[in-house]
């Protein structure tokens, strides 16, 4: 990985609210299945596109052909959130999920729900997770449109 892709996970992760609270609604289950590692928004520094991102830590075993699904709250329209899901083996130790391209990311904290499901067929929640993750307050400085790295070798040559 690139100094300045790790540059940008790192000024994401710290601006992100890692860790932030989160909490179960009523009619969830006591037990978390996650732990936040990271929630917050990613640059891709090749497309320019923006994306949500969350990754937890397995809290409690996930169960085998279990069925997890993830709504990030959309930015261009809070009515229609982005849907991401997949099936678990139960073996995880961590799961990543990173929504569609967005657009119209504004500095706030954005809403990303958790839910475990017995299966695909989602008819038995075993979990449910709300995170808010923040957005950077001023994206323009944090994400500059130059890379950084590229930035850097600039500064070298003009000295």
């Amino acid at each position: 990985m690139s100094r300045a892709a790790l540059s940008l996970l790192f000024i994401a992760a710290v601006l992100a609210g890692c860790g932030r609270s989160s909490f179960f609604r009523s009619g969830a289950p006591a037990a978390p299945y996650f732990s936040t590692r990271l929630c917050g928004v990613d640059l891709d520094g090749k497309t320019k596109d923006v994306r949500l991102r969350i990754e937890l830590a397995v809290a409690k075993t996930l169960p085998p052909g279990g069925f997890v699904e993830v709504e990030f709250e959309n930015p261009a329209e809070r009515s229609v959130p982005l849907v991401v899901s997949r099936t678990v083996s139960g073996k995880e130790r961590s799961v990543m999920f990173v929504s569609p391209a967005v657009t119209g990311v504004r500095p706030r904290g954005y809403e990303i729900v958790t839910r475990v499901y017995a299966s695909a067929e989602k008819k038995q929640v075993l979990g449910l997770q709300t995170q808010v993750c923040q957005s950077p307050r001023r994206p323009a400085r944090a994400w500059p449109a130059v890379p950084l790295m590229k930035r850097a070798r600039e500064s070298e040559r003009s000295a």
